[in-house]
């Protein structure tokens, strides 16, 4: 019987100590938040606080010798504040104690079942007085407080969901106090014994956040937002088979975190653009010193096809050199070879390397470009050596028309270097060209032009404005001018898409057989008509103004017509165009006709098969239209969109859309940790290989969301993704 007493007081003791925990995160609010007019719940003065610290500072642990009376429970006539302060006093002990390195000890004499009892109540005073300190704002002290009440806690052994709570509580005053890393310590010790704890991890999320620990701050988020999907497809799962009943689950969710979601979800975007910038800005600072190497090869066919295509000087000269004889061609070659002069055999080289450029064999066109600029460098001085200045002359006299042969010459050999991401080594070259053309406004103009699109995929986008803005003054007129510079004008960071469409159809109406600039406009018309369709349901959803509603959709169905007569056109001029058909699709797909859209990308491919972008749109689309009924079709039809953007990647390694696209799809049906640490791999290759900056930061920032999703899900202890995906 005396044992089972001790044991039951014993149990009483660790019970009362638990019963008086009080969770600051139940009410916790942002670090600042005032719970009263003074900081305080309940309005009563902050000195009482003050006295009842004071009194647990300096009253003496009762029965340091023999254990007093009333120190065993509270007196029915002393007050609640003389009780605490009574009881805290053994516990204040205990700390200074502990913190020397010793063991909890409220008094060297008493039994350990009286110890017991004198630690329950200093546990009990600490914690009340924590919690009153907090509210009041004095979170420095209530932080002192709690640091006893750990140490208390330990020495009654009492069971885990307690260190939860005063750890959580701790970390709740150090974070308001701005000890950042005391409360991410106590954070991380919360979260290691129940890792499903939102407050905080909330809280963790949000010191990292202030701190600058963008990515950190990611993983949170994404812990958040898994344990969330986890949870509903828990409880999900019981109604398999009820669709009404699954319906109202959802809305009970939906009503239970509605709000709370959506504010996760706003910080998920906010927090991935912010990663994927700092990422895409760190490795374009590390490129400045360590420069990309050139491809070995142009990028994509259809992309050097369809920079060509924009070019007056390609323009005018493709239909000849596409009747030209190959092998007539090439022995003009090798009879200037076999001559003296130097204006035959670069003349001849760069006649058979246009006639490649119409095959469209553009590797062969790059050899015989090459081979050109050996010779005129070997002649005249290469503007790509390191010796070479700004201000670049050739070494020996060249006026005239040869001058200008030499600058045509150079320009289609920087055009090369350009689509081979020779960035450098492009832009030496048109200052040659340009040096070798002064006095010829239109072809000093035409080096502008081109030189501006380098800059552009240097991502200088202001010295590419200059740049047009000095070709512009030279040619104001210029077909190749108003083509290019309505594309500048769409570029951020202040697109003008007034300008861009004035320009764009003063080039059509200059030139209005020119292909690209069609299918620009189209694509442009297409845009447009899709928001003014967004504007209209918008209109339509709020009954807001059927007079404008009606007004936004006539003008969306007037730019669509529009589009379409621009396509119509392009098709007639290159009915064999395989970018005619992407923006037939385009087109289909806005109308909402799947199976016209469908077919034109189908007609795409097989126009041109090396042509990334159809199978990358085709796949987009598949995966907008996916309705599948249960799993094994999702992943049917999810396998069809895989396929696509794969096809996309083998004909074009190098396509960073597609990539996207691609690691975008494969997360969603991705089960294991194994099969997301290869789509991240993949992201990180295509990161590396990627040169364009906007599209950088897109690849950066998945690959930072893919990371922090891996990382948030194993920080919850899951194994897999089998909850989320399976």
């Amino acid at each position: 019987l005396a044992v089972g007493f001790i044991v039951a007081r014993s149990e009483d003791s660790v019970e009362r100590a638990e019963e008086c925990l009080v969770d600051l995160d139940e009410d916790d609010g942002k670090p600042g938040e005032e719970a009263g007019a003074d900081g305080d719940e309940d309005g009563e003065d902050d000195d009482d606080d003050d006295e009842e610290e004071k009194a647990a500072e300096t009253s003496k642990p009762a029965g340091t010798g023999d254990l007093a009376p009333e120190a065993t429970a509270a007196p029915e006539a002393a007050t609640a504040q003389a009780w605490a302060a009574q009881a805290s006093a053994p516990a204040a002990a205990a700390f200074d104690s502990a913190a020397e390195g010793g063991t909890v000890d409220p008094g060297g004499d008493l039994d350990p079942e009286a110890r017991k009892t004198e630690l329950s109540k200093g546990f009990e005073a600490a914690s009340r007085l924590g919690a009153k300190l907090s509210k009041a704002q004095k979170f420095d002290r209530a932080a002192k407080e709690f640091d006893k009440c750990i140490a208390i806690a330990e020495e009654l052994g009492l069971p885990t969901r307690s260190f939860e709570t005063l750890h959580g509580n701790r970390s709740a005053c150090r974070e308001k106090a701005g000890d950042m890393d005391g409360a991410l310590e106590d954070c991380s010790i919360v979260l290691s014994m129940r890792p499903g704890n939102t407050k905080v991890r909330k809280r963790r999320m949000r010191i990292y956040e202030a701190s600058g620990r963008h990515q950190d701050a990611l993983v949170e988020v994404c812990a958040l937002l898994v344990a969330d999907t986890v949870e509903m497809r828990r409880r999900m799962e019981p109604l398999a088979g009820h669709p009404q009943a699954q319906a109202a689950a959802q809305q009970a969710w939906a009503q239970e975190k509605g709000q709370d979601h959506m504010e996760t979800q706003n910080k998920l975007a906010e927090l991935m653009a912010l990663c994927g910038k700092a990422k895409s800005e760190a490795l374009l600072e590390a490129r400045k010193s360590r420069p990309m190497p050139p491809l070995e090869e142009v990028t994509s066919e259809s992309s050097v096809f369809q920079l060509l295509l924009s070019y007056t000087e390609y323009l005018d000269q493709e239909d000849a050199f596409k009747a030209a004889n190959l092998e007539a061609l090439s022995t003009r070659v090798a009879e200037a070879n076999s001559a003296e002069g130097t204006f035959e055999k670069l003349g001849a080289l760069k006649a058979r390397a246009f006639k490649y450029m119409t095959m469209r064999e553009y590797k062969k066109a790059g050899a015989d470009l090459m081979a050109a600029y050996f010779l005129f460098s070997a002649s005249f001085g290469s503007p790509t050596e390191e010796a070479a200045s700004l201000d670049w002359a050739p070494t020996k006299a060249l006026a005239g028309e040869e001058a200008l042969e030499c600058a045509a010459l150079l320009r289609f050999v920087a055009l090369f270097h350009h689509v081979r991401y020779d960035l450098e080594a492009a832009l030496a070259i048109y200052r040659a060209a340009a040096a070798l053309c002064k006095s010829s406004p239109k072809d000093l103009s035409l080096v502008e032009v081109m030189r501006s699109g380098v800059l552009v995929d240097k991502g200088d986008v202001e010295g590419a404005a200059k740049a047009m803005e000095a070709a512009a003054l030279l040619a104001p007129d210029s077909v190749d001018v108003l083509m290019h510079r309505s594309q500048i004008s769409l570029l951020p960071p202040t697109p003008d898409f007034e300008k861009s469409e004035a320009d764009i159809r003063a080039c059509l109406a200059k030139k209005p057989d020119h292909v690209v600039a069609l299918l620009r406009s189209a694509m442009m018309f297409i845009s447009q008509a899709q928001q003014l369709a967004m504007d209209a349901a918008e209109l339509a959803e709020g009954n807001q103004n059927q007079l404008a509603e009606a007004e936004a959709k006539a003008r969306a169905e007037a730019r669509l017509a529009e589009a379409e007569d621009f396509v119509n056109k392009a098709k007639a001029i290159r009915p064999d165009m395989s970018e005619v058909y992407q923006v037939v699709a385009s087109i289909a797909e806005v109308k909402g006709d799947v199976e016209a859209a469908i077919a034109a990308h189908d007609k795409a491919m097989g126009l041109d098969p090396k042509n990334p972008t159809p199978y990358m749109n085709k796949g987009s689309l598949l995966s907008q239209i996916m309705q599948p009924s249960n799993n094994e079709e999702m992943l049917m039809q999810i396998t069809a969109v895989l396929e696509m953007y794969r096809q996309a990647l083998k004909v074009d390694p190098h396509c960073s859309q597609a990539q996207k696209h691609w690691a975008e799809t494969k997360m969603k049906v991705a089960t294991t940790f194994e099969e997301t640490e290869g789509i991240i791999a993949g992201l990180d290759e295509a990161v590396e290989n990627c040169r364009d900056p906007q599209e950088l930061v897109e690849l950066c920032t998945l690959r930072c969301i893919a990371a922090a999703q891996l990382e948030g899900a194993k920080d919850l202890g899951m194994t897999s993704f089998a909850d989320i995906n399976g």
